[in-house]
């Protein structure tokens, strides 16, 4: 194998390697009581955990169930919940400035929460 073969090879494994989007990435963005951050993990492209890691919201059941959607669709263009409307806004703010390193596109057609 000569040199230019072994260059050819590197130059294609390495940038593969690099765009691994699998890991935890942390953002964060403003609720109705203040600041909410989240930490979402990527597996193969695909959001697998959401986890609030900080946040002063009353209304907490708008995480699992928002979560739950989520997960089971890969897509953050979700709808809020009724009635926690700021909360539900902010998380998913968080959740998308999270997920901005990744440079993948996890707003799909808008979609309508699952129950």
């Amino acid at each position: 194998m000569n040199f230019k073969s072994i260059l050819l090879i590197c130059c294609l494994v390495v940038p593969l390697q690099s765009f691994s989007n699998n890991g935890d990435y942390t953002g964060s963005s403003t609720g109705k009581r203040g600041k909410i951050t989240v930490q979402v993990t990527l597996v193969d492209s695909v959001i697998s955990a959401i986890k609030v890691t900080e946040s002063k919201e009353d209304k907490v059941f708008v995480y699992p169930r928002m979560t739950k959607t989520i997960l089971a669709t890969n897509n953050i263009n979700i709808d809020i919940i009724s009635g926690a409307s700021l909360t539900s806004k902010g998380f998913l703010a968080a959740i998308e400035n999270a997920l901005k390193p990744t440079g993948i596109n996890f707003k799909g057609e808008p979609l309508k929460a699952l129950k």
